[in-house]
């Protein structure tokens, strides 16, 4: 496998950051096309009123994304989309900007849905004293600041990087700033998939209270069935807006179904954007 290019780091400037800022997000938003061969250094350089270091500082931050990868002769090229870092902070924030962030969204909440219950089961088993007085604080400044209208995207983040860091598990820990970038863009987007902060705050109070009693089942159900209504919002936003023959999943025309239909829902709808959703139906919904 080929070596990613060397740096030295302090090179990484103001600049580099710009450089790679612009490519990073060009590539993520469909300005580059996959495989894509990119300008050598002096070109980029001149076109972007830079020092080759600078430029090299940038390319080195991206191949690390793996939005970037060394072709025939080390030359740059865009690499496909699944071989990206995906979970990458910037990449998620590139693609949570474009026109279908509620797509990317949408899978983002399948992800959380599949962990962070666990991680909330795992905190009621095995946290300390000290970490469950700290969600316990972290959870009263949410609620003063529901209070006071005071609340942002960060108060919801302090509470939930508190759960990821009581389960005592290195990786669950290493999800906080994922968590983060994601809850910042569902923040942004709180008026499209009807996010409520008062009810939400409540429900993770709900979901905490669980947690500080031990109650490991309890706490995995009621944040399954948080994630399950936002998903569940999500989905009727993108069937109105996207004018889809599922339209029907509009929460304002139909009955809202049980947290595992939703999720296969969700899973149909994540289908379709790749042109197989109609194996997947078939699998999903005929079983029921």
């Amino acid at each position: 496998m080929p070596a990613a290019p060397v740096v030295k780091a302090q090179t990484f400037d103001a600049k580099a950051y710009s450089i790679m800022k612009r490519v990073g997000s060009g590539i993520v938003m469909g300005a580059y096309a996959a495989r894509q061969r990119l300008p050598d250094t002096a070109t980029l350089a001149e076109k972007m009123s830079a020092t080759p270091d600078q430029v090299i500082a940038a390319m080195t931050v991206l191949f690390a994304k793996r939005l970037i990868k060394l072709g025939h002769n080390n030359a740059l090229v865009v690499n496909d989309e699944r071989g990206w870092n995906n979970l990458d902070t910037d990449v998620l924030h590139w693609r949570l900007l474009q026109t279908d962030a509620l797509d990317a969204l949408l899978e983002l909440l399948q992800l959380r849905a599949a962990l962070e219950p666990e991680a909330s089961a795992l905190a009621a088993l095995i946290a300390n004293a000290e970490q469950r007085q700290d969600l316990r604080q972290k959870t009263n400044a949410l609620m003063h600041a529901i209070a006071s209208s005071t609340v942002t995207a960060q108060h919801f983040i302090h509470v939930h990087h508190t759960i990821l860091s009581a389960t005592c598990n290195r990786f669950f820990v290493c999800l906080e700033p994922v968590v983060a970038t994601v809850f910042h863009h569902m923040w942004r987007l709180r008026s499209s998939i009807m996010f409520d902060p008062e009810k939400t705050a409540q429900r993770l109070d709900g979901i905490v209270e669980k947690i500080l009693v031990s109650d490991a089942q309890a706490a995995k159900k009621l944040h399954l069935e948080l994630l399950d209504d936002i998903m569940w919002s999500a989905l009727g936003r993108l069937s109105h807006a996207n004018e889809k023959p599922n339209a029907c999943l509009r929460p304002d025309c139909v009955e809202k179904p049980d947290r595992i239909d939703t999720l296969k829902l969700s899973v149909v709808h994540t289908a379709s954007l790749s042109g197989y959703s109609e194996k997947l139906s078939n699998v999903f919904i005929s079983s029921n």
